[in-house]
């Protein structure tokens, strides 16, 4: 018998719990699953931009410009450098110093060598975007858009700019604004965080971006926060479960 509802109580707070702590584990799983998608839709553009890289390297490289033989090697065209340095120092009747430094660099000017006509070009050194790089890339562009939507939104008319071109905030807020919405950026963002909710993008950043490499950039990620933003420029939505 549970005169005084201890009992009940108990288990209606067992019974909350329990729920509130499956519900952290279907949200938890959720922003996973999203946090895949984006990391392969991230990786494919990585990968893309490797094949890309790979396939001019081998063109480059491999078959020369000139006459289109494939009889290409690499030499040494010559050595390139530079050095500069100091020396100072005093001297006396009993004795002196004297001290200095120099620093300096040599390069080697890498080519290609056609053995059939001779000609020569420079050699082509592969460089593509990582998947480290792309992701980077696109949370520092979100971080961006976000600050300038900020400032699009705030702009106020300068009287005292001989150059001010608008007559009142709101006529300059809304060209701003509608400048702002046919960026390539933005839509370049839009796309690659397309079907990632928006709580996901915030745990994301806060693992893959800012707090694993650069600690306190994630205040900054966080300083122009705007969930409007997100939902009605990128169609972002929140976590559902």
């Amino acid at each position: 018998m549970d005169l005084f509802g201890i009992k009940a109580r108990k288990e209606r707070k067992a019974a909350d719990a329990a729920f509130k702590a499956k519900q952290e584990e279907l949200r938890f799983a959720k922003i996973k699953s999203e946090y895949q998608i984006l990391k392969d839709r991230v990786g494919k553009e990585s990968q893309e931009s490797y094949d890309n890289a790979r396939k001019k390297l081998t063109t480059e490289n491999e078959i020369c410009p000139k006459c289109k033989s494939k009889n290409v090697n690499d030499r040494i065209q010559r050595l390139q450098g530079s050095f500069s340095g100091s020396v100072s120092g005093h001297s006396s009747l009993f004795g002196g110093s004297m001290y200095g430094h120099s620093s300096g660099s040599i390069d080697t000017n890498e080519v290609n060598n056609c053995n059939d006509c001779g000609h020569q070009w420079k050699k082509y050194h592969m460089s593509y975007s990582d998947y480290t790089s792309l992701i980077e890339m696109y949370f520092s562009r979100l971080n961006y858009r976000m600050e300038e939507y900020h400032k699009a939104k705030t702009a106020t008319v300068d009287k005292n700019d001989l150059d001010e071109k608008y007559t009142s905030d709101k006529e300059k807020q809304d060209a701003l604004l509608s400048a702002f919405v046919d960026s390539f950026q933005l839509k370049s963002i839009k796309e690659v965080f397309a079907g990632v909710s928006i709580e996901a993008v915030q745990e994301i950043a806060k693992k893959e971006i800012y707090a694993s490499k650069y600690g306190d950039r994630f205040e900054d990620f966080m300083e122009h926060w705007d969930e409007y933003f997100l939902m009605n420029f990128l169609g972002l939505k929140h976590i559902e479960i």
